[in-house]
């Protein structure tokens, strides 16, 4: 998730206020890595392996994105996502600042590349179309609430929840879809462009969100291909909208 603070100048105002009160917040330093924590929480009585986990996670997120990341990282782990909005006034598991070099993102989602993703690539690559900035970083991990995404974003479809075309060409659009549907199929079709297409064309559409002149293939009929491919990837045993508490049609 990419998300701007409201209530302060900048990221970097806010980083500043926690370093400066010694009495709330403690930090442990890990190669580049700078951690902080709300003293006296969980995270404080294994500060250790939480600055190695997210050390691992960076270190995975690089590999996969094939960027080398050269400067600081500061990130913030909370124990829950009431405490991120207490803090940031969203309600989230985490949320990245790509120019600053900053994380925001609770103790259970550490191991995940998702918030890693957004900062390396956003960084040096640019700012995509939504849909692409959340499919890297959902492809990344290649599940979604554990299941593979290509298994997933075919039960999806099979259950009435496709990802609209519109979601492909417009933020505002993508937005108001349920990322919980939106997400994962932004992943898999990411991760099929990637597949088919290749690393190279898929930076290309990073950049520019121009399907035909990228792929050759406009953006209707490339979820045609997607849809099709799915079909070899099957949606049996997943019970993803009963888990959310949504009545499976």
């Amino acid at each position: 998730m990419i998300f701007l603070i409201q209530s302060c100048t900048s990221i970097s105002q806010f980083i500043k206020k926690v370093e400066d009160d010694n009495d709330l917040w403690g930090n442990v330093n890990i190669d580049r890595i700078k951690m902080y924590f709300k003293k006296g929480s969980v995270i404080e009585r294994d500060k250790e392996k939480y600055a190695l986990k997210i050390k691992d996670s960076f270190s995975r997120a690089e590999k996969f994105s094939q960027i080398q990341y050269q400067d600081s990282i500061k990130v913030i782990i909370l124990e829950n996502s009431k405490e991120i909005k207490d803090l940031l006034g969203v309600e989230t598991s985490g949320i990245s600042f790509p120019d600053d070099g900053i994380i925001v993102e609770i103790a259970g989602v550490i191991n995940t590349l998702h918030e890693k993703m957004h900062l390396l690539t956003i960084k040096k690559w640019g700012m995509p179309k939504k849909w692409l900035s959340e499919g890297m970083a959902v492809y990344s991990d290649n599940k979604w609430w554990g299941e593979e995404l290509y298994n997933l974003s075919n039960y999806l479809k099979k259950h009435d929840k496709r990802l609209p075309l519109n979601a492909l060409q417009d933020d505002k659009s993508f937005d108001n879809l349920n990322n919980l549907y939106s997400y994962p199929q932004s992943g898999s079709l990411v991760k099929y462009i990637d597949e088919i297409y290749g690393r190279k064309k898929l930076l290309e559409l990073w950049k520019s969100n121009n399907f035909e002149k990228v792929l050759g293939i406009n953006a209707e009929n490339l979820i045609v291909d997607w849809e099709g491919a799915l079909e070899k990837h099957s949606a049996d045993g997943i019970d993803y909208l009963t888990r959310l508490g949504i009545k499976a049609e």
